[in-house]
């Protein structure tokens, strides 16, 4: 899509404001300030180039067929105050290479860092991938088009962060917080994913080796759900130059249904992989930071030699800087949500 209107979504807890002048928000859970500090009751507003993705990725006897979307950078505004965030961005269609054939996409993304959960939801639905290997185009210097394949991916993963007094996802991923001192947190949660994929004829291409699995399966579905452990750290140096980094690996229980001259089905363990780093410069008015979150997840074919992967995540680039608003000001935007209430309620 070449707009991608920003989807409106909760992205945190009410957060406590350490500082006298201010009242703590109802039900935020208490941190030390030691570590970190909140800007809760500021506006963070922010500009940033992004990319999202979803891949696709086939092994089969000979190699790996890594499918590629052929999406757009985005550049993109957006705004956090309290519980609410609100991005808008519109893709850069003219850093897009028009020998890789066209993807079509919906991807609806949002990574929510609540004070003691983190959450992902994704709603991704791509048509349209290449292979950046002219060995199957049949055409020297051409890519492999396959304009009939797309992807649909749809899941939620939760995880509690034990450690969220000393630790903030927000402060390298949100941009409304600020971790001032070196900390981490082990982290316990819970993933279910579903996804399908399909093209008009067979997944690999044609000149493929004869015992490729792949050139007899045209379509898959999967469900599989379980769950996970990990751990995230934040390491700050001279206060204001950070690097987080943070991986969770998932037991799931998978099912699989593969569809060629008739339906092949297999149950079975396969893990999910999930992993965001960023690294960047935090202060209690800038934030500047590159971060990266991808999701992998795996799962099986009939065939024990076959195995699938999706792998959807987004790179960007932020920069973020957090505006203090006066006493009248601050009232008429937390007066919002209660006229809003009044005006749909009958």
């Amino acid at each position: 899509m070449n707009l991608i209107l920003g989807i409106v979504c909760l992205v945190s807890q009410a957060q406590v404001q350490q500082d006298s002048s201010h009242l703590p928000l109802p039900h935020s859970a208490p941190f030390d300030s030691a570590y970190y500090r909140s800007y809760v009751r500021k506006v963070t507003g922010r500009v940033f180039l992004s990319r999202k993705y979803t891949s696709l990725s086939i092994a089969e006897p000979g190699g790996t067929l890594k499918y590629r979307p052929n999406t757009p950078p985005n550049i993109g505004i957006g705004v956090t105050y309290r519980v609410l965030t609100l991005n808008v961005a519109a893709g850069l269609g003219f850093f897009t290479p028009s020998d890789n054939g066209k993807t079509h996409s919906l991807d609806l993304q949002s990574h929510l860092y609540f004070r003691k959960v983190s959450v992902d939801l994704f709603g991704q639905f791509y048509h349209g991938y290449y292979l950046p290997n002219s060995a199957f185009s049949g055409k020297p210097d051409l890519d492999y088009t396959r304009p009939d394949l797309h992807v649909s991916f749809v899941g939620a993963s939760a995880y509690y962060v034990f450690n969220y007094r000393r630790f903030s996802y927000r402060a390298s991923l949100v941009e409304d917080e600020w971790q001032t001192h070196s900390a981490g947190s082990p982290l316990l949660g819970f993933e279910v994913y579903y996804g399908a994929l399909g093209a008009d004829s067979a997944l690999a291409p044609s000149l493929i080796a004869a015992d490729s699995s792949g050139r007899f399966i045209h379509a898959a579905h999967f469900f599989k759900t379980g769950p996970g452990v990990g751990y995230a750290y934040t390491l700050v140096w001279n206060r204001h130059y950070f690097l987080t980094g943070g991986a969770t690996l998932a037991g799931a229980l998978g099912y699989t249904r593969e569809y060629g001259v008739g339906q092949y089905d297999r149950f079975g363990f396969t893990p999910n992989v999930a992993y965001r780093a960023a690294v960047g410069y935090n202060g209690s008015l800038w934030n500047v930071n590159v971060s990266w979150v991808n999701s992998q997840a795996f799962f099986t074919g009939a065939n024990a030699a076959s195995a699938y992967q999706v792998k959807t995540g987004l790179y960007r680039l932020t920069v973020a800087r957090r505006f203090g608003l006066n006493a009248r000001t601050r009232r008429k935007i937390n007066a919002i949500p209660q006229k809003v209430k009044d005006a749909i309620t009958p």
